[in-house]
Formats: C-alpha cells, structure tokens, sequence
C-alpha cells in the first residue's frame, strides 16, 4: 500500500504552507489531518467559488462539516486569465498535466488574481468542539 505525499509540488507546498501558518499555535493538527485525509474519513467533498466544504468522519458517530474559504477574484478576472492560458501554450499543456507553471502564475499576479491564498487569506470552520484553527478535521480537508 502506497502512502499519499501531500504538497508533491511546487504549488502544493506553497498551500500547505498557508495551512501551517493557520497552525503555528499546535503543530500537531496537521499531522492528524494527514492521518485521516490517508484514512479516507473525508467525504461529501463541495467545490464552489472561493469555498470548499465536507464532511469528516471523527471519534464520533455524525461527522464534523467543514468549511474552507478562500478569496474569490474580482469579476471578468478569470477571463483575463483564460486569455492569458491561451496566449500561452506551455502553460495551457501544464494544466493539463495538472501541473501550474510558474509563468502562468506570474501572468495572474500582473491581472491582480491570486491562485494561491496568500498570509491570512485562507479561513477554516468546523462543527466540531477543537478550539483548534485549524483543527484537525479542517487539515484533513486542505
């Protein structure tokens, strides 16, 4: 059985980076998180604009509903960066390889849209009772 590898990529890193900025006050959150994102205990996984929700199966019989929110670009952003995509093979070539090349990130930057959440910027609820942020049902999720 093969163990997942979380942040394997560039972009990866740098959102589990935002993560443990959030957990700075308890290290050990993420650590747990990874054990029941390997444990399959998320499900009912939500995509939405700037807001990613589940349901993460805990200690106890209902699972905790979790919440994660994100800045949204601001409006005609992403067609701006769609025709920037098209303008650029290579770039378009790495997403669907689902990599992100750094180029396209640079060309997001000069439209003012982030594709990756910047300090503060990414925001975790959960139903469960951890004063935690994020708790370890959140880390499961991000």
């Amino acid at each position: 059985m093969s163990t997942r590898q979380f942040g394997a990529t560039w972009w990866g890193q740098a959102w589990i980076a935002a993560l443990e900025e959030r957990a700075a006050v308890d290290p050990t959150r993420l650590p747990r998180g990874r054990t029941y994102a390997r444990q399959d205990r998320v499900g009912r996984l939500e995509l939405a604009p700037g807001k990613v929700t589940a349901l993460v199966r805990g200690q106890r019989a209902l699972p905790y509903r979790v919440t994660v929110t994100v800045p949204t670009a601001r409006a005609g952003a992403l067609d701006d960066l769609a025709a920037a995509i098209a303008r650029r093979a290579a770039s378009a070539a790495a997403l669907l390889d689902h990599e992100l090349d750094p180029v396209l990130v640079e060309d997001a930057t000069a439209l003012d849209v982030a594709l990756l959440p910047g300090t503060g910027e990414l925001k975790t609820r959960c139903s469960c009772p951890d004063w935690a942020d994020p708790c370890k049902h959140a880390a499961a999720v991000c």
